[in-house]
Protein backbone atom coordinates (compact mmCIF):
# COMPACT_ATOMS: atom_id res chain seq x y z
CA UNK A 1 0.00 0.00 0.00
CA UNK A 2 1.58 3.35 -0.76
CA UNK A 3 0.83 6.56 -2.97
CA UNK A 4 1.96 6.08 -6.57
CA UNK A 5 1.43 9.19 -8.29
CA UNK A 6 1.78 12.62 -6.50
CA UNK A 7 0.83 16.23 -8.18
CA UNK A 8 2.40 18.40 -7.60
CA UNK A 9 5.55 16.37 -6.66
CA UNK A 10 6.95 20.10 -5.83
CA UNK A 11 5.16 22.91 -5.55
CA UNK A 12 5.62 26.06 -7.66
CA UNK A 13 7.46 28.80 -5.89
CA UNK A 14 4.92 31.05 -3.48
CA UNK A 15 1.94 28.12 -3.78
CA UNK A 16 1.28 26.55 -0.67
CA UNK A 17 -0.30 23.17 -0.46
CA UNK A 18 -3.93 23.66 1.94
CA UNK A 19 -5.35 20.49 1.29
CA UNK A 20 -4.46 16.76 -0.06
CA UNK A 21 -6.82 14.93 -2.49
CA UNK A 22 -6.68 11.41 -2.22
CA UNK A 23 -7.70 8.93 -4.71
CA UNK A 24 -8.77 5.59 -3.93
CA UNK A 25 -9.71 2.73 -6.44
CA UNK A 26 -11.50 -0.26 -5.72
CA UNK A 27 -9.41 -3.04 -3.75
CA UNK A 28 -7.40 -4.17 -6.41
CA UNK A 29 -7.71 -1.98 -9.20
CA UNK A 30 -5.11 -0.19 -10.88
CA UNK A 31 -4.56 3.78 -9.25
CA UNK A 32 -3.60 5.18 -12.37
CA UNK A 33 -6.27 3.17 -14.78
CA UNK A 34 -9.35 3.74 -12.61
CA UNK A 35 -8.39 7.75 -12.84
CA UNK A 36 -7.74 7.63 -16.64
CA UNK A 37 -10.58 8.82 -18.86
CA UNK A 38 -10.52 8.89 -22.60
CA UNK A 39 -12.72 9.37 -25.40
CA UNK A 40 -11.99 9.01 -28.89
CA UNK A 41 -10.68 11.68 -30.47
CA UNK A 42 -9.13 13.57 -26.87
CA UNK A 43 -6.48 13.13 -25.39
CA UNK A 44 -6.69 10.80 -22.22
CA UNK A 45 -8.19 13.25 -18.99
CA UNK A 46 -6.30 12.10 -15.58
CA UNK A 47 -8.22 12.66 -12.31
CA UNK A 48 -4.98 14.05 -10.82
CA UNK A 49 -3.90 16.64 -13.83
CA UNK A 50 -7.86 17.65 -13.81
CA UNK A 51 -7.85 18.16 -10.18
CA UNK A 52 -4.50 20.06 -9.95
CA UNK A 53 -6.06 22.57 -12.09
CA UNK A 54 -9.00 23.22 -11.05
CA UNK A 55 -7.45 23.41 -7.17
CA UNK A 56 -3.92 24.07 -7.16
CA UNK A 57 -3.51 24.39 -3.65
CA UNK A 58 -4.06 20.76 -3.38
CA UNK A 59 -1.84 18.20 -3.52
CA UNK A 60 -3.29 15.23 -5.40
CA UNK A 61 -2.37 11.25 -4.67
CA UNK A 62 -3.63 8.33 -5.76
CA UNK A 63 -3.67 5.60 -3.44
CA UNK A 64 -3.00 1.90 -4.33
CA UNK A 65 -4.38 -1.11 -1.95
CA UNK A 66 -1.74 -3.55 -2.44
CA UNK A 67 1.76 -3.09 -1.36
CA UNK A 68 4.42 -2.99 -4.10
CA UNK A 69 5.34 -6.12 -4.03
CA UNK A 70 1.78 -7.63 -4.41
CA UNK A 71 1.39 -5.48 -7.32
CA UNK A 72 4.41 -7.19 -8.73
CA UNK A 73 3.26 -10.38 -8.67
CA UNK A 74 0.28 -9.43 -10.76
CA UNK A 75 2.15 -8.03 -13.55
CA UNK A 76 3.96 -10.96 -15.27
CA UNK A 77 3.46 -12.10 -18.74
CA UNK A 78 2.30 -15.50 -19.60
CA UNK A 79 6.04 -15.44 -21.83
CA UNK A 80 7.73 -14.47 -18.55
CA UNK A 81 10.03 -17.83 -16.97
CA UNK A 82 9.11 -16.54 -13.58
CA UNK A 83 5.21 -16.94 -14.88
CA UNK A 84 4.65 -20.16 -12.62
CA UNK A 85 6.13 -19.65 -9.99
CA UNK A 86 4.68 -16.07 -10.10
CA UNK A 87 1.60 -17.38 -10.02
CA UNK A 88 1.50 -19.49 -7.33
CA UNK A 89 3.11 -16.80 -5.33
CA UNK A 90 0.11 -14.19 -6.28
CA UNK A 91 -2.23 -17.20 -5.38
CA UNK A 92 -0.94 -17.08 -1.76
CA UNK A 93 -0.73 -13.71 -1.29
CA UNK A 94 -4.23 -13.26 -3.47
CA UNK A 95 -6.11 -15.68 -1.26
CA UNK A 96 -4.56 -13.90 1.87
CA UNK A 97 -5.37 -10.49 0.61
CA UNK A 98 -9.04 -11.67 0.20
CA UNK A 99 -9.48 -12.57 3.63
CA UNK A 100 -8.98 -8.78 4.70
CA UNK A 101 -11.82 -7.10 5.93
CA UNK A 102 -12.95 -3.72 6.05
CA UNK A 103 -11.06 -2.56 8.97
CA UNK A 104 -7.97 -3.76 7.71
CA UNK A 105 -8.42 -2.13 4.12
CA UNK A 106 -8.67 1.18 6.26
CA UNK A 107 -5.97 0.63 8.43
CA UNK A 108 -3.32 -0.09 5.34
CA UNK A 109 -4.88 3.13 3.72
CA UNK A 110 -4.50 5.67 7.56
CA UNK A 111 -1.28 4.04 7.45
CA UNK A 112 -0.11 5.08 4.24
CA UNK A 113 -1.39 8.68 4.98
CA UNK A 114 0.35 9.08 8.42
CA UNK A 115 3.69 7.56 6.45
CA UNK A 116 3.25 10.03 3.98
CA UNK A 117 2.33 12.94 6.67
CA UNK A 118 5.30 11.80 8.67
CA UNK A 119 7.95 12.05 5.75
CA UNK A 120 6.00 15.93 4.32
CA UNK A 121 6.62 16.84 8.48
CA UNK A 122 3.04 18.18 8.25
CA UNK A 123 -0.15 17.75 10.42
CA UNK A 124 0.67 14.93 12.85
CA UNK A 125 -3.80 14.74 13.39
CA UNK A 126 -4.39 11.33 11.74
Amino acid sequence: MAFVWISPSSPSSGTVIKVDIIGVPAIGADPRKTWTSSTAGHPPLFLGNVLHEKIPSARILLYDHLKPEERLLEVKELSDPEHKATAKEFASVEKAVAQYGTNQWADRLMEAVREDRASQNVCKGV
